[in-house]
Formats: structure tokens, sequence, C-alpha cells
């Protein structure tokens, strides 16, 4: 339904939808907390999925406004990558078993359907569809020693383009490994424990020799 022709029954709607967005945000933010704190992770930041964010307003897991005023500028968490690190990437030479865990949180899969014109143009955001909803999370963890990297956020660096498929990934550098899993984001959001004892499972095991 388009309120176009209505603005005063449109600003009302925008009033209800923003408090129902702002809900979403904060079960967000709660669940990916406990997860972290399940699995031992810090958070390192966040990004919208989708738009450019000045870094003056990445944030670790709080609930700020930003973006810039594209179509995708105004959903900044409907579509956004969480990234948590079991110590500080950017301070710490990469040691096996250190890992790297990326929430990829995607309220409507139909938004990955847009090119990025369509993704900067608010009319073709606001005629989207609804769709599913998942939380896509990659697992990065350093498989072997990896002496010619400063740190572990460049090891990363060089393997965030892997695991494309579910399960763990063969390609990637040699000494970090990537595991898939995509998840219903309203299971997560109605209980994140239950997502972070299965990511739990995949931190702690070895990594399958046969993608070593």
């Amino acid at each position: 339904m388009s309120f176009l022709n209505n603005p005063d029954q449109a600003l009302a709607e925008a009033q209800k939808a923003q408090n129902v967005i702002a809900e979403c945000n904060y079960l967000l933010a709660q669940g990916l907390k406990t997860m972290a704190a399940t699995l031992d992770l810090q958070p390192w930041f966040w990004e919208p999925a989708v738009n450019e964010v000045p870094q003056d307003d990445l944030f670790p897991l709080t609930i700020r406004p930003v973006g810039f005023l594209t179509g995708t500028g105004y959903l900044p968490l409907s579509d956004s990558r969480h990234i948590f690190a079991t110590r500080n990437p950017l301070a710490v030479s990469p040691r096996v078993g250190d890992a790297i865990l990326v929430a990829h949180a995607v309220f409507n899969l139909a938004l990955e359907d847009l090119d990025m014109e369509e993704l900067e143009d608010l009319e073709a955001v606001f005629r989207l569809k609804p769709g599913p909803a998942l939380l896509r999370v990659h697992l990065y963890k350093v498989s072997q020693a990896a002496p010619d990297y400063a740190t572990l956020e460049d090891l990363w660096n060089d393997t965030a383009d892997y695991g494309e498929e579910p399960g763990w990934d063969q390609s990637g550098t040699e000494a970090m490994r990537v595991w898939r899993g995509d998840f219903d984001l309203a299971e997560f959001l109605c209980d994140p424990k239950v997502l972070a004892e299965a990511v739990k499972g995949r931190l702690a095991e070895e990594i399958p020799a046969s993608v070593l």
C-alpha cells in the first residue's frame, strides 16, 4: 500500500513504523551482545552492508542513526554487518585459534536483488515486497601460523571475500579458513543463545582436514 498521495497518513504510519524498527534494532543489538558473550568475543565494529558510512559513525553494538540520505541510508541496520573477534585484530598478530565473526543481518532478502543504483533510490527501496529475513554468519578462523601478516586484521582482509557456500570453505588464505551458516533472523531475535551455541561448536571444533 502506498501513501504518497496521503502525506498525513504516511506520516502517521511512519511514526508507527519507526517504533517497530527501533524495537527490531534493539532486539538485534541485544541478541548480538548475547551471542558475543556466549562465544567470548569482543565487538570490533559494525557497518551498513549496502552503503558507505563515515568512520566516526561506526559503533560497537549501540543504537545510533547513521548513513547517507540514500534509499538504504535511511535503513542502516536493515542490512548490516556486525564484526567480532577473539582479540583486537588491529593490535595483535594472528595465532592459531584466533577468530573473527561477521554477523550479517538482513531484514529483507529482497534488498539483495537490487543493484547499486536501486539501493540509492528511495522509491525502489520503499516498493520492496516483504521477503525472508536471515542472519548470515561467517566465522573466520586462523588454521596455521601466519608470520607474513603483521596483524589479525591483515590476514582477515585477505580472506574476507570467501565463504560463499554454507559450511567450511576450502578456499581462502592458507592460514585462515571460513565457515558460513544462514539462520532465520526471527528465531535469532527470539532466542539468540540457540544460534550462539551452534556457532560455538564451529568455533571449538578442529577445522576439517578436507578444507585445510
